[in-house]
């Protein structure tokens, strides 16, 4: 069985949900996000967990377009962790 299988990436996303509900979001490299946030117009402080939060809403297991199986991170702090790459077209 080749990885992630749906089922997998249906539970990440649900992990994911969960976690910014609860506000257990760590942002591993804050300057990569500032800088996605500028281009996206958005404000990194008062809107980042609002727009996640929107997002994962209307992601699914199939917005998957990461490694099969997934690569794995090289940042320190979550250094070997698999890595759940998704993307969804969102206004």
């Amino acid at each position: 069985m080749k990885r992630p299988s749906h089922k997998e990436r249906y539970n990440k996303i649900r992990g994911a949900k969960k976690a910014v509900s609860s506000g257990l979001v760590n942002i591993i490299n804050p300057e990569v996000i500032a800088c996605d946030a500028l281009e996206l117009d958005y404000l990194i402080a008062s809107d980042f967990i609002k727009v996640l939060s929107s997002l994962l809403g209307e992601i699914s297991p199939e917005n998957y377009v990461g490694k099969k199986p997934p690569e794995k991170s090289y940042e320190h702090e979550i250094q070997n962790l698999d890595l759940f790459a998704f993307r969804v077209d969102s206004s």
